[in-house]
């Protein structure tokens, strides 16, 4: 299934009727098929009836965290529960720090992340696909 389990994210989910509500352990997933194979989507919200998404590798997502981007520029990354049980479409939800499993593989590539360094170029495209306007 392409979970990144180092990531822990709980999510109540709640149906539009208001009359259920569940709650869930997501994790970001990884596209097991097509042009996006083994890559992450995240998405930002451009204007209230438009949303973005790009792709991003394992790489470009720590990169994307080491450098705060999912914060900065309001950006979000498709998730799934363990169990793939989940009773509506993958929510997009923002990865916070706190959710990544301290010493797991992803936390040491986010602290290998040289962030003095200015953001790569396929980052800095993944950010231009979000609709984010780069100074």
């Amino acid at each position: 299934m392409g979970l990144l389990v180092d990531i822990r994210r709980t999510h109540v989910f709640q149906d539009r009727g208001r009359t259920q509500t569940s709650t869930h352990v997501m994790h970001p997933f990884l596209n097991v098929r097509g042009p996006h194979r083994d890559r992450y989507e995240v998405l930002r919200t451009v204007s209230p009836r438009k949303k973005q998404s790009a792709h991003v590798t394992y790489a470009e997502f720590a990169e994307m965290v080491a450098h705060g981007c999912f914060e900065q520029f309001n950006i979000r990354v498709r998730m799934k529960p363990l169990n793939s049980i989940y009773p509506s479409s993958p929510p997009a939800l923002h990865p916070h720090a706190d959710d990544i499993v301290p010493n797991s593989d992803f936390a040491r590539a986010v602290s290998h992340v040289d962030t003095r360094v200015p953001l790569s170029a396929q980052v800095k495209d993944v950010l231009r696909q979000l609709g984010v306007v780069l100074g």
